[in-house]
C-alpha cells in the first residue's frame, strides 16, 4: 500500500531542517507512514514537486520559494510552512536584517503566507502572530536524533563551545568576549573556548579557538561531538524577536554532553530550571556564571546528566513523531491527484528574480561599493556550487 511522499526543501540543509523538521519526518519514514526527500530549494525541479504529496517549505524567503509553493498550488499538493523565527521582525542590529527588510523578501515572506495551507511553527509567539494566515497551524516540538552516551566531565581543563550565526557576532563581542578575556586571564590553562560561526574579536589568546560558520549540520554535529566540550553556552537581548525563537541550542548542547548556561529570558525559561537541567544567567552575570560552572565539577555533571535524561526523554523523534501525526494528520493521508507535467511556470524567471532580490539588497547595504563587491560575490557562490555539486557527485558514486 502507497504511503504519502513528503518533499522538504530550504535554502541550505541548515539546524532548523534537521532539528525542526528532517529528523522527525524520517523517523515516520523507518514507521514506513511516509517516503521523506530533502532537496535543497534551488535544486527542486516540476518532477519533484510532481512526485510528493506534501510539500514542506523551510524558513522560505525568496523568489524560488515561491516557485515550488505555486507548482504545489497548480498540480494540488499541500503545502507546509515551517517557521522557527519570527522573520518579518528581524532586529536592526543583525547581519541579515538588510535581507528581511527588503521589499522583495517581504514580498515572498507574505506570498508563503497566503498560499501555504499549514502553518508548522515551534514557539507559541509565532502561532499567535501569524496563525491567521493559514488554514491549520500547530505548534510541535523539534527533536534531536543523535546522543552521546557516557561522557562526563573531570577536574581540569574546561572546554567551553558557543555555537550560532554571523548574526550574533555584534551581541557576542559586546556582552561576551570582554568577559572571556577577563575568565582567561583569571583561570589561564583552565579554560578553553571555542567559538563556532562568530568571531568573538579575540585574537592571541591560546585558550580561545575559531571555527567558522558550517551551515551543513551534519558535519557541525561531527566537530561539537569529537571535541567533547564540557560546557557550552547561548546568549540572547531581551527582545520579542528572541522571545519568538526556539531552544534548539538547549537540545543541541545536551545531546552532547554539555552543560548549558543560556540567557534568563524566553525561550530558555520554557525549558530550562536554574541549577536543575543548565544555567539561567542575567546578561551582566555572564562572569559570574562562568566561574561558578568552572569551579563546581559535580554540579556540572549532575546538571549535565538531568539535561541529558530529559532530552532523551522529551526529544527524541519517537515521541516527536507521535505528536505531529496527533496535529498534522492531514501530513499522512492525504494522497495528491496524477497530473502530467505541463511546465506551467518557468523556474528560470523565478531563478533570475532571486538573484535580482540578493543583488537589490547588496545595492541597499553598500551603495556604490556593491559593483565592486557583487562580482566578487557572484564569484563565490558559483564556486561554492561547483564544490558542492563535486562532493555530492563522489558520494553518488560511492567513494
Amino acid at each position: 500500500m502507497r504511503v504519502p511522499n513528503v518533499l522538504v526543501a530550504c535554502t541550505e540543509k541548515i539546524a532548523s531542517v534537521t532539528v525542526g523538521v528532517l529528523n522527525i519526518l524520517e523517523e515516520l519514514q523507518q514507521q514506513e507512514k511516509i517516503i521523506v526527500r530533502f532537496l535543497r530549494t534551488r535544486d527542486v525541479k516540476e518532477k519533484d514537486i510532481l512526485w510528493c504529496d506534501t510539500f514542506v517549505d523551510v524558513r522560505g524567503s525568496e523568489a524560488m520559494d515561491c516557485y515550488c509553493i505555486e507548482l504545489c498550488k497548480i498540480y494540488e499538493r499541500q503545502t507546509v510552512y515551517f517557521l522557527d523565527d519570527d522573520l518579518l521582525n528581524v532586529p536592526k542590529e543583525a547581519s541579515c536584517y538588510s535581507y528581511y527588510q527588503s521589499k522583495r523578501t517581504r514580498c515572498a515572506i507574505f506570498k508563503m503566507f497566503q498560499l501555504c495551507d499549514f502553518l508548522w511553527c515551534v514557539n507559541p509567539n509565532i502561532s499567535a502572530k501569524y496563525s491567521k494566515y493559514f488554514r491549520k497551524t500547530i505548534i510541535a516540538d523539534a527533536c534531536i536524533s543523535r546522543m552521546i552516551e557516557g561522557f562526563e566531565t573531570k577536574e581540569g581543563q574546561v572546554k567551553i563551545l558557543y555555537a550560532g550565526g554571523i548574526d550574533h557576532e555584534q551581541m557576542i563581542r559586546k556582552s561576551i568576549s570582554p568577559v572571556v578575556l577577563q575568565i582567561c586571564e583569571n583561570y589561564g590553562k583552565q579554560v578553553e573556548f571555542t567559538f563556532i560561526g562568530v568571531n568573538s574579536g579575540l585574537r592571541n589568546l591560546k585558550q580561545v579557538k575559531h571555527v567558522k560558520y558550517l551551515s551543513d549540520y551534519e558535519e557541525y554535529r561531527n566537530i561539537v561531538e569529537t571535541e567533547k566540550f564540557d560546557v557550552a553556552f547561548a546568549v540572547i537581548p531581551d527582545s520579542q524577536f528572541y522571545g519568538c525563537k526556539y531552544y534548539n541550542k538547549y537540545l543541541e548542547y545536551s545531546s552532547i554532553g554539555t552543560v548549558g548556561l543560556y540567557t534568563k529570558l524566553p525561550p530558555y525559561t520554557l525549558i530550562v530550571e536554574d541549577g536543575y537541567n543548565g544555567l539561567l544567567v542575567d546578561n551582566d552575570k555572564w562572569y559570574e556564571a562562568f566561574s561558578y560552572i568552572i569551579d563546581h565539577t559535580k554540579s556540572r555533571n549532575e546538571m549535565r546528566k538531568t539535561a541529558h535524561q530529559m532530552v532523551k526523554e522529551r526529544f527524541m523523534p519517537e515521541a516527536a513523531g507521535e505528536t505531529l501525526v496527533r496535529l498534522l494528520p492531514e501530513m499522512f493521508f492525504y494522497f495528491a491527484p496524477k497530473r502530467e507535467k505541463r511546465m506551467y511556470l518557468k523556474k528560470w524567471k523565478y531563478t533570475l528574480e532571486t538573484y535580482l532580490q540578493k543583488v537589490n539588497i547588496c545595492i541597499e547595504e553598500y551603495g556604490i561599493k556593491a559593483f565592486f563587491y557583487l562580482p566578487i560575490k557572484t564569484i563565490c557562490y558559483i564556486a561554492k556550487r561547483l564544490k558542492t555539486g563535486c562532493i555530492e557527485q563522489h558520494i553518488k558514486k560511492g567513494h
